[in-house]
């Protein structure tokens, strides 16, 4: 009986690192979700989501070494209580659809597929609540709390935190949108997108990050609705549609294209390639790294607004 309680602790010690890892590559997703579900702010969510993986990975070293048991069992049952809780509420408001983000977005469980591995990682943690299996050794707290330090660092390390960084000056364009590669497509870009500011987005059906910018633009989107915001995906019916339902922007306009060549011609070869429009003229144009909401909503407010000042 104690080897099995001894392997389901190991076991849960390794899940909890596997989650923290799965979470920090891309953490992107991870900050999404957090800032989707009003758990942080645009610039808060970089450290709250890198402080969560952190403790995982803490729980994780926590149960393979039981250095301060019984303490260490219950953070890690405190932690799962805390993810149940979140994912209780998104099963309620959203229902058991999408991802629930406990090993990021490379194995993906619903919400109730979450709330079961939780409730299960929790029953087989009850047992030691109250055991007090501690290694014993010299130099053991001042190792203990520099192995635990290491932990909490290693998603701000592994994955440093990258700020907005937008450098161009309102009003100094770097070039004019020019649509006409695209007098092929049969679903054209309205010329409406030439007219005064326009936020402009093209996004790859098939780019990991295009998929992290539209979610980030859909968030934008309801947060200031005023910003008018076209979002252009560049792929085959099947992949735009699937594109749309994972980022849940299915009521957005379809603005589709099918000729790659033809949308390098028009918006570059990196994607995602978000451009701020003023009268068609391009000022800025961003990848997901760079999207931030309050700088871009000053931007179309602002005439004169600089946005190299709020590069930081």
């Amino acid at each position: 009986m104690r080897s099995v309680l001894w392997i389901g602790r190991a076991v849960i010690g390794a899940l909890f690192i596997f989650s923290g890892w799965t979470k920090l590559f891309p953490i992107e997703f991870f900050e999404l979700d957090l800032l989707r579900h009003h758990l942080g702010g645009e610039f808060s969510v970089l450290f709250i989501s890198r402080i969560l993986i952190g403790l995982e990975f803490a729980c994780g070293l926590l149960l393979l070494l039981p250095l301060f048991d019984p303490w260490a069992v219950r953070l890690s049952v405190f932690m799962l209580m805390l993810y149940s809780f979140y994912l209780g509420i998104v099963l309620v408001y959203e229902g058991n659809l999408g991802n629930c983000g406990c090993f990021g977005y490379n194995i993906k469980l619903t919400p109730a597929q979450g709330l079961i591995k939780n409730f299960v990682m929790i029953l087989a943690l009850l047992p030691w609540w109250n055991r007090r299996e501690i290694f014993q050794f010299r130099w053991k707290m001042a190792i203990s709390i520099v192995a635990v330090l290491t932990t909490l660092s290693l998603p701000f390390i592994l994955n440093r935190v990258i700020f907005p960084q937008i450098t161009i000056v309102n009003g100094q364009a770097l070039r004019h949108l020019n649509l006409e590669p695209l007098e092929e497509e049969k679903l054209l870009i309205p010329n409406t997108v030439l007219e005064e500011k326009q936020i402009v987005a093209f996004l790859l059906a098939s780019c990991e990050h295009c998929r992290m910018a539209a979610m980030r633009l859909d968030l934008i989107h309801h947060q200031y609705p005023q910003l008018p915001i076209t979002m252009v995906i560049i792929g085959e019916s099947e992949d735009a549609n699937k594109f749309r339902q994972e980022t849940h922007t299915e009521n957005w306009p379809l603005i589709r294209l099918t000729h790659l060549e033809s949308a390098i011609q028009v918006a570059g070869s990196g994607f995602p390639s978000i451009m701020l429009l003023n009268n068609g003229n391009i000022e800025v144009q961003l990848d997901y790294l760079d999207i931030n909401a309050k700088a871009i909503l000053e931007w179309y407010q602002h005439p004169d607004f600089d946005l190299s000042a709020s590069g930081s």
